[in-house]
């Protein structure tokens, strides 16, 4: 489709050709005995063009009428890895340098079978491949990642009513809790399941330490102060493959309950992207102006984060729930 904008210049260009062609609308100079040479040679004069460009009008003209002198797209743009054979490329891909490239292409292919390009084509595509397949860059998980996608159409399941499906996660909290009965600084889980239609925390647990298979399955509801929460049966619940979430004893409560447990295939995070993608996160902010925080990693964690006053774990349930019911809930 020929862009509205485009349509007066492709027509006024479509005249010059017919007017090069015939010599209707000139003077002498485009009369139709004269030679095709002459008659280029002044029409590229008149518009300032090469006489090649001229031609190459004619031919696209002939070819495929006033459409073939619309404008062409960014030949780079369409072709950014030019006109370098498709093999040296592939090769390319392989080892990302130029010797050993051009030397396992005449391993490979044979000696003047395939073409080399220059050296400055040679490192044009390298960057192109580079910036499709990070290697030199960006860290080793993320590369992991982009090389581990799918070839296929990316797709998830749609939820059409609450309670249909339940996302269900553990998430390492960055802050330290005391623990009631022994006084000691312990580490804490947060387990919090997520109705997908409605974006709503159905079920929060705080464990010390770690997960037990029996804290994914016990879930208390998450209530409003003064109003009921959400109260729903899942039909169907999406775990990751976490010891907690494929043991036989969540396995056999959901059996016994007639809930379903579909796990999210592995590497694979957008089976679980409302989670990952949104509530996580919050879950994580919840606590970060909080006494006893510590960073995620240990290059993050503060120098006073075991002298400050800090909360115990029953109080950091409290606070976690009220702040689910008050906050996240209102922001959704």
């Amino acid at each position: 489709m020929i862009i509205p904008w485009c349509c007066w210049a492709v027509r006024e260009r479509a005249a010059h050709v017919r007017e090069v062609l015939t010599g209707y609308r000139a003077g002498p100079q485009y009369a139709p005995n004269l030679s095709p040479t002459s008659r280029y040679k002044a029409k590229a004069v008149e518009l300032g063009v090469g006489v090649r460009t001229l031609q190459r009008w004619v031919a696209d003209f002939r070819q495929n009428g006033e459409a073939g002198l619309a404008p062409k797209r960014d030949r780079a743009a369409s072709r950014p890895l030019g006109r370098v054979d498709q093999r040296w490329v592939d090769v390319a891909l392989e080892v990302m340098v130029i010797d050993r490239t051009n030397a396992r292409v005449v391993v490979r292919f044979g000696e003047g079978v395939v073409k080399t390009p220059s050296r400055t084509t040679a490192f044009r595509v390298l960057e192109e491949l580079e910036r499709r397949h990070p290697t030199f860059r960006l860290s080793a998980k993320r590369n992991r990642d982009i090389a581990d996608r799918s070839d296929g159409v990316y797709g998830k399941p749609r939820p059409t009513r609450p309670g249909e499906y339940v996302l269900m996660d553990s998430t390492r909290l960055a802050v330290f809790a005391l623990d009631p009965v022994t006084l000691r600084w312990i580490n804490c889980e947060l387990t919090v399941a997520m109705d997908w239609y409605t974006r709503c925390v159905t079920g929060i647990r705080l464990t010390p330490v770690s997960t037990k298979a029996v804290d994914a399955a016990t879930r208390p509801a998450v209530r409003r102060p003064g109003a009921s929460g959400p109260a729903m049966v899942p039909e169907t619940i999406v775990v990751d493959h976490g010891k907690v979430f494929v043991s036989e004893h969540l396995t056999s409560v959901c059996a016994r309950m007639g809930i379903s447990i579909q796990p999210a295939r592995l590497r694979t995070g957008r089976d679980k992207g409302r989670w990952s993608g949104s509530s996580a996160p919050c879950a994580r902010t919840c606590c970060r102006r909080c006494p006893a925080t510590r960073g995620r990693t240990c290059t993050r964690a503060g120098s006073t984060r075991k002298t400050t006053r800090a909360s115990s774990s029953t109080n950091w349930k409290r606070f976690i729930r009220e702040w689910v019911a008050v906050v996240f809930t209102d922001r959704r």
